[in-house]
């Protein structure tokens, strides 16, 4: 039955039983159904209540929390909900259980594929100018950025702190700095960036990585088109080498 499951489902169903392998002696997947969840709620609210204000990431908990609350209020659930919600408690209850150790790169870690940059923002603001940087690039990497719109992002990359070429690393800051002045660059867009000019952020120095997204944009969309462009070296923001080749640069 679980190679009929949505491909994005076996993330939830591995991950916990990686947790339980390594939390129990005889590895084993624990996961609770809807309705056993919704009468063990009251339970886990009143232990995130007891959480200790001085936990910097008590907010963080709290959100994850209420969105476990809101899926259970839902009528009908989705494939993949039914398989994560389980996951979903039991994951609170571990970060209940960690909250007086926990730190930076466990929330970071817990933070779902489509939550790394707002979780970033609300728990980056007690690190200093570099720290930040280089956390920011870790998310922004790990980032699935279909979620996020064009002026979110751009306004990410311009955030007042110094120490801004810390969002690459030392090998990536000198294979920028030795492209010529004039760049080639591709995306792999839909037709409807084409006709609006209205471009993401994201292009790529690997014409073969634009054809990868244009065939997925293709797939779930059913239009995508790889788009070139010529730009100056001083007009790229930044440079992520792996796995993309991917160039960060403003279109407008």
């Amino acid at each position: 039955m679980i190679f009929c499951m949505p491909r994005y489902a076996y993330v939830y169903f591995f991950k916990q039983y990686f947790f339980m392998a390594q939390t129990t002696k005889t590895p084993s997947i624990i996961l609770l159904s809807k309705e056993e969840i919704i009468k063990k709620i009251p339970q886990l609210k009143r232990k995130s209540e007891q959480v200790k204000n001085g936990c910097k990431y008590k907010p963080f908990i709290t959100g994850r929390l209420n969105d476990l609350i809101r899926l259970t209020r839902k009528k009908k659930l989705e494939v993949v909900e039914e398989i994560s919600i389980g996951g979903k408690y039991n994951e609170i209850k571990h970060l209940i259980n960690i909250s007086a150790s926990l730190d930076f790169a466990d929330v970071m870690s817990w933070a779902g594929k489509g939550n790394q940059l707002i979780t970033f923002l609300k728990c980056s603001k007690e690190l200093d100018d570099r720290t930040y940087w280089q956390k920011f690039r870790e998310a922004y990497t790990c980032q699935d950025k279909v979620y996020f719109d064009y002026d979110f992002l751009k306004g990410l990359f311009g955030v007042k702190r110094k120490d801004r070429e810390h969002m690459m690393l030392e090998e990536e800051r000198t294979f920028l700095s030795n492209l010529p002045d004039e760049v080639l660059i591709y995306r792999g867009c839909t037709e409807k960036e084409v006709k609006t000019g209205n471009y993401g952020i994201a292009w790529t120095l690997s014409k073969s990585v634009a054809e990868q997204f244009c065939n997925i944009k293709k797939f779930y969309l059913r239009s995508g088109v790889v788009v070139e462009r010529t730009i100056r070296k001083d007009q790229i923001i930044a440079y992520f080498e792996d796995p993309e080749q991917e160039i960060v640069y403003f279109p407008d």
